[in-house]
């Protein structure tokens, strides 16, 4: 999804650049706004992991996400972290998520992020025993158009 990145000079920031046209299954645009909503709202919310994931803590700290535009996102660490990129490069981990689909569902349904409970034939999210979330109603993944 990414074009390409830059890091500040202390590797405490690397921003992203992404391809432009990427679309969901649903046709909705996929933007920076999708990373961000990823780290900040599902990553970093205690509702949804009562314990902040090991990879995303340094330190006394956490990783966040920023969406500087729409094809722009820069992630922030607390420490010098050169080595992200290879985590990002080889890990299973899904850096991103239709903030558009769970905004949407959210208001539908009135659930919060964290709540475990179906409503309307989707969960807006859903723990499982090992602090996992699992999302249903996504449908496949971005796709350039």
């Amino acid at each position: 999804m990414a074009k390409g990145w830059e890091w500040n000079d202390d590797f405490t920031e690397v921003t992203f650049f992404l391809r432009k046209g990427h679309k969901w299954s649903d046709g909705e645009p996929f933007t920076a706004a999708d990373v961000e909503f990823w780290m900040n709202e599902i990553i970093l919310n205690p509702d949804v992991y009562p314990e902040t994931p090991g990879w995303a803590t340094f330190g006394d700290g956490t990783m966040t996400a920023e969406a500087i535009d729409d094809a722009t996102v820069k992630f922030t660490l607390p420490t010098p972290t050169p080595g992200i990129l290879s985590f990002f490069a080889t890990t299973y981990i899904q850096p991103f998520q239709p903030k558009h689909f769970f905004d949407q569902a959210m208001e539908e349904t009135g659930m919060s992020l964290g709540e475990n409970e179906e409503n309307g034939g989707y969960s807006v999210a859903l723990g499982n025993a090992v602090g996992q979330t699992i999302f249903s109603a996504m449908r496949c993944c971005a796709s350039a158009t």
